[in-house]
């Protein structure tokens, strides 16, 4: 398969939460992450809407995620605003 990712991926293994709205903090791990977006694996297989944000204590990070694909408890995000 041929790589689309515009900048090369870091394989990582940090605990992250997804934040949708006021609703409770979704934990997560962080598989993998690059400068445009990373891949999260959820606990369960859960439905998450198409735009949220993450934080990632351990990287000193938060960003708005756009999810570009979901497939059981994985999920493909890339980053559309960021602050450390």
């Amino acid at each position: 398969l041929a790589e689309r990712r515009a900048s090369q991926r870091r394989d990582v293994d940090w605990t992250a939460t997804i934040r949708i709205g006021n609703e409770a903090p979704i934990p997560c791990r962080v598989i993998n992450v690059s400068t445009g977006g990373a891949l999260l694996e959820l606990d369960e297989t859960i439905w998450l809407p198409s735009d949220f944000r993450i934080v990632i204590p351990e990287a000193i990070f938060e960003a708005s995620c756009n999810v570009r694909h979901q497939s059981g408890r994985s999920v493909g995000v890339m980053f559309t605003s960021s602050q450390r």
